[in-house]
């Protein structure tokens, strides 16, 4: 997402979340990010649909990757919490 100048998104999965579900979640999330361009700050919610429940939206830097790796976000990541 760094190439569109968004931050990426991350779940923590575990037992009880669904892998299939998490990951259209995520793509969901990154899309609406692209198409729409919203302010979203720490402490917003998000949901792709009603149907789904509302989930809290955390930003942190990128820790996954060093500063100057190709990979790093200096946008950061969206956690996406419960």
């Amino acid at each position: 997402m760094h190439v569109f100048s968004f931050a990426d998104a991350q779940i923590r999965l575990d037992a009880q979340t669904d892998a299939r579900a998490a990951n259209q979640l995520l793509a969901a999330l990154n899309v609406y990010q692209i198409a729409e361009d919203p302010l979203l700050l720490s402490g917003h919610t998000f949901s792709p649909d009603r149907d789904n429940p509302k989930r809290v939206l955390h930003r942190w830097p990128d820790a996954t990757y060093e500063p100057g790796h190709m990979c790093h976000n200096p946008f950061g990541i969206w956690r996406l919490g419960a």
